[in-house]
């Protein structure tokens, strides 16, 4: 998924950038270069390590800013902010290289000094990042330590990611309001390890033990936390925690149900347990080998059709920016094979609903003539190639509708992958009611091959250059 998910009208929110970055990358490749030739300043490698020192450092600078790594607040850096850096460094390095090799073919420039300069660049951003977290939160933990506020002690049940996650989050978050004690689970060999520093202190059936001699050195448990499910604690030990719970007044908490983090599917509402005769159905169906060896017919033609429409998408891609604006593609969630939540890419074709400031933008001034032509010949659905390749969808199959739009009955259509076009789109598309949609979906589902897919190929490129056109009395059947 997208690691950002903002609406069109909240997606251009300006460019941040540090002067530590500048800083980072103004000196990092004169230290790369430093190590690998301890001659740098002598009169016959200065002028090298210069140019390599002015590409490298443009190059940084105009991948940060791409990027906006410096989005990032600087005392919530985590792990997925320094992947982020990781992929931000590499590619300022590749950037470099490329530069470097059309100026000059690479000539006097060390053959370990991308990777050290890659070493160097991001010791330096991650650094100075790690440095100022931990001075801000620092200064948050000092503040939490000396107010009076009464402390709420904590008993975790189960050791695990959930354990993790939480434990993680009430020592960095709460900040000295609550405290986690111990940790108990039903696994004795788990007795003795920590997570977190928070010990795995005994077992679930020992909790009123341990309850009770906390509270001999003064340490009331007000409440008891479950990492977890209800379904991952066996039945026994469940009893007993609500029973002990119950008789010293403790409040039991299942963080799942807390949390709302119970596992559901995407369009849970109208999905109906299969009956015998469908699931039969479909078992044949996923059985077929068409169907296995789609997927590298899929890679193949995507990959043919980005290298020949690559000329195609650099023009629509003007055409989005001059008519409408950046970003000139968008996602809609709409819901893929086993209803497996999935985003859909296309050019956008309108402007946003709303402007910068919340007021709304009427409708009819939304969806220009441009716009309008790009979704007439399906030039905007070109960035579904990309989910094509990356297994979201495929070339040809039932259109990926959104949650709201699922038929009652849609586990046929939802057996297989969506296709980018498919049997409903060359029989009239939009002309055509949702109903008759699924029924032409669902024949596709059950009859295609290859030479079905190869005529449906045929019939979306005349739809292309013709527009929808809903044949009278069309069947079902080819």
């Amino acid at each position: 998924m997208d690691v950002s998910l903002l609406p069109s009208s909240r997606n251009t929110l300006g460019t941040h950038l540090y002067f530590f970055d500048f800083f980072c990358a103004l000196v990092s490749p004169w230290i790369a270069w430093a190590r690998c030739d301890p001659l740098l300043f002598t009169g016959d490698h200065i002028g090298g390590a210069a140019a390599y020192a002015v590409t490298g450092f443009v190059a940084t600078v105009a991948v940060v800013a791409v990027s906006n790594i410096g989005h990032v607040l600087l005392e919530y850096f985590c792990r997925r902010d320094l992947a982020a850096l990781v992929r931000v460094g590499s590619l300022s390095i590749v950037i470099t290289m490329i530069l470097m090799f059309g100026a000059a073919r690479l000539d006097n420039i060390p053959r370990s000094l991308p990777a050290i300069h890659l070493v160097v660049l991001l010791a330096l951003m991650v650094g100075w990042r790690w440095l100022a977290s931990r001075l801000a939160n620092g200064r948050k933990v000092r503040d939490a330590a000396s107010s009076k506020q009464p402390v709420e002690h904590i008993l975790l049940i189960g050791a695990n990611r959930w354990t993790w996650l939480y434990s993680g989050m009430v020592d960095a978050l709460i900040l000295g309001r609550q405290k986690i004690v111990a940790i108990l689970d039903e696994d004795p060999q788990l007795c003795g390890r920590s997570i977190h520093g928070h010990r795995v202190i005994g077992n679930i059936h020992d909790i009123g033990a341990v309850v009770d001699e906390y509270a001999v050195h003064g340490i009331l448990i007000w409440r008891v936390v479950v990492a977890g499910r209800r379904e991952d604690i066996a039945q026994g030990s469940w009893i007993h925690l609500e029973r002990v719970c119950a008789m010293r007044e403790i409040k039991l908490d299942v963080l799942a149900e807390h949390l709302g983090l119970l596992d559901k599917g995407i369009g849970e509402a109208g999905k109906c347990e299969p009956e015998s005769a469908l699931a039969a159905e479909l078992a044949i169906i996923r059985g077929r080998p068409y169907w296995r060896g789609k997927r590298a017919f899929d890679i193949a033609f995507a990959c043919f059709l980005l290298i020949a429409l690559a000329p195609l998408f650099l023009l629509t891609f003007i055409a989005v920016v001059v008519d409408v604006g950046r970003p000139t593609v968008f996602w809609q969630l709409r819901v893929g094979r086993d209803r497996k939540p999935i985003l859909v890419y296309k050019f956008r074709t309108l402007r946003p609903p709303f402007r910068r400031d919340g007021t709304p933008i009427p409708e009819a001034a939304r969806l220009t003539d441009i716009g309008r032509y790009l979704r007439a010949t399906r030039l905007d659905e070109l960035p579904q190639l990309f989910n094509v390749l990356r297994g979201d969808m495929s070339l040809i199959g039932p259109r990926p509708l959104m949650p709201v739009d699922l038929p009652q009955s849609a586990e046929l259509r939802l057996s297989v992958e969506p296709g980018r076009t498919g049997w409903a789109q060359v029989h009239g598309g939009n002309l055509i009611t949702a109903s008759e949609k699924n029924v032409l979906d669902e024949w596709y589902v059950r009859n295609a091959s290859i030479w079905l897919d190869i005529k449906i190929l045929a019939k979306t490129l005349m739809t292309v250059v013709r527009g929808d056109r809903r044949a009278a009395g069309f069947s079902c059947a080819p």
